[in-house]
């Protein structure tokens, strides 16, 4: 469907753009409250990785970012999981009750994504003229609108919200895509990309690819992902060594036979 030249131009944009959505995040209804809440949480999240979880540094770490009030609010809300089957007293509901619980009566519109015993995630737009939206609502994804172009669903979170969740999923699962009129359609994860950013913050700085060594420039990796046809790609940031941007995870689902 693409040339060459128009792969390379489209993973050139998606390099320029993509940064932004899933490193810088933007939330125009987010209140300085809730801004705030996700800063202390994406903090606390970084603890493990720096001191012993087990130890008491660690709740020394905690102590040293919040107070005694935010301890048992904040620690409660990062605690919770985003829409997920986790839990003896949770469930997900079934792939019918969740697509009722997300139309909107427009044909053609991605609402909904749901992945049996994994999650169900309601799927936003970015706003018109904001491509560096990425929704910072509990148990949402966001539409990639830059590669529906090229016949692909992009689904982006964050890895301390909804991306968590991505982590979960592994070759051979089925992934179902909710339209806004109910219907639906069947996918099925094949293979799970996992790089290192040798520069976490340049966009546009070369990958490692985690499985073979291999290292390829955020070009190449960005056209293999996000061209090629009807697939579903879910994207998120790999959290290590206290650097919640440290690598990249790609899950792609191609279309059931």
């Amino acid at each position: 469907m693409t040339t060459k030249y128009s792969q390379w131009a489209a993973a050139a944009l998606f390099a320029f753009l993509i940064a932004g959505a899933i490193f810088k995040p933007q939330d125009a209804f987010a209140s300085t409250a809730v801004a705030q809440a996700e800063e202390i949480r994406a903090r606390v999240y970084d603890i493990p990785y720096q001191v012993d979880p087990r130890g008491p540094e660690y709740i020394s770490a905690v102590e040293g970012i919040l107070t005694a009030d935010q301890i048992a609010v904040t620690l409660g809300a990062a605690a919770a999981p985003a829409f997920a089957a986790s839990g003896a007293d949770q469930r997900l509901p079934t792939l019918e009750e969740f697509a009722r619980s997300v139309v909107t009566g427009t044909p053609g519109q991605v609402v909904g994504v749901y992945v049996p015993e994994v999650l169900a995630l309601r799927v936003v737009p970015q706003p018109e003229g904001n491509l560096n939206f990425v929704d910072k609502s509990r148990g949402t994804a966001t539409l990639f609108q830059l590669a529906s172009p090229f016949g692909v669903t992009g689904l982006l979170a964050h890895n301390y919200l909804s991306g968590q969740l991505f982590f979960k999923l592994s070759a051979g699962q089925e992934v179902w895509v909710v339209y806004g009129d109910g219907q639906t359609r069947r996918y099925v994860v094949r293979p799970l990309l996992r790089y290192q950013a040798l520069e976490p913050r340049n966009t546009r700085g070369d990958l490692v690819d985690l499985s073979t060594g291999g290292q390829q420039t955020t070009g190449e990796v960005l056209a293999r992902v996000y061209t090629g046809g009807d697939r579903v790609t879910f994207q998120t940031c790999i959290a290590k060594k206290g650097d919640r941007s440290w690598g990249r995870l790609f899950v792609i689902a191609e279309p059931a036979e």
